[in-house]
């Protein structure tokens, strides 16, 4: 028998046809939908955890801000292009900065923080938006409440008297400048995240939504972060020693008076209770000077070395060079 070979090749060499193709076409379709959608999911969580990194770090610089200067740092010119001459100083007032409602509203002044560049923005190019109180901003001024109220998507109170908020404005920067400068879109006024942008006290903490229309009424892929000051956090600074001394020097900004052991102190030091001075450490009181320029009031003072007093002593015993 004599067989066809040049028949049996040709079929052999037949693939698939057309429809065969698309049926694996739509079933590998079918498979990388989910991989995909995975894939996109774990990167906004990837970038989500990078920027809490980020608010991190600026709202460490904030505080460290406040301790050495008794204020919150005015924000920097929004509209200013990055690799700009002053870019990232702060500014308070003008060019760039919204000061509507006594707040002011611009970009996160990383110069005036010691920050990097780069912690300015979100993952996808716009600025973070620092709004922060007015009064907060002036040493005079700081009393260390705020006058900015955080609701939730239903309108309900979350928090009020915040002094600042950090707004990473999501991806489509609604209200949002560019580290070019450019105007990001119009902030709106139907969005859930339009509260974010519109220049008044009231901002909206909500979870992210996947609606594709930035205008809709439940739309909002912001992120807002802001953080209530310890009440102590203000009036206490720390400062290196001048010259060759070590250690660090802690001072008290409080126009008021301070209380040791009393909720009233009536004095500028007021302490309800023992007070020991003591030159080396022991714990025995053998040396320490005590100096005061007007009066020191005590029910018994022990000194083993110097009281100096400008004006009066008022007490009903005295006990100096020995203990009594």
């Amino acid at each position: 028998m004599k067989m066809d070979l040049k028949s049996t090749n040709k079929s052999c060499q037949q693939g698939f046809t057309l429809i065969e193709a698309a049926v694996v076409i739509m079933i590998v379709s079918l498979v990388m939908i989910p991989v995909f959608g995975f894939m996109q999911y774990k990167q906004r969580v990837d970038n989500q955890k990078d920027m809490s990194v980020n608010y991190e770090r600026i709202t460490t610089a904030l505080e460290i801000f406040l301790k050495q200067n008794g204020r919150y740092p005015c924000p920097a010119d929004a509209t200013m292009s990055i690799g700009t001459n002053n870019f990232g100083d702060e500014v308070c007032g003008g060019t760039g900065v919204n000061s509507a409602n006594n707040i002011y509203r611009g970009a996160v002044p990383t110069a005036a923080l010691n920050l990097p560049y780069r912690l300015a923005e979100n993952h996808d190019g716009w600025k973070l938006q620092y709004v922060v109180d007015q009064d907060q901003t002036t040493e005079a001024n700081y009393n260390g409440a705020g006058n900015i109220n955080i609701v939730d998507r239903g309108g309900n109170p979350v928090s009020s008297g915040v002094i600042y908020v950090l707004v990473d404005p999501g991806i489509d920067g609604k209200g949002a400048t560019s580290m070019f400068g450019g105007a990001g879109p119009a902030c709106g006024a139907t969005a859930n995240d339009s509260e974010n942008c519109d220049n008044d006290r009231t901002f909206v903490d909500s979870e992210k939504t996947d609606i594709f229309n930035t205008a809709s009424a439940n739309y909002y892929d912001d992120t807002i972060y802001f953080q209530r000051p310890r009440e102590d956090t203000g009036f206490w600074m720390t400062q290196r020693n001048p010259g060759s001394l070590s250690g660090l020097n802690i001072v008290n900004r409080n126009p008021g008076n301070i209380g040791i052991g009393t909720d009233t102190p009536s004095e500028k030091v007021d302490v309800s209770g023992n007070v020991r001075v003591d030159d080396d450490g022991s714990g025995t009181p053998t040396g320490g000077s005590v100096d005061v320029e007007m009066t020191i009031e005590a029910a018994d003072i022990n000194a083993d070395n110097e009281v100096i007093i400008d004006q009066r002593i008022l007490s009903p015993r005295f006990t100096y060079g020995a203990s009594p």
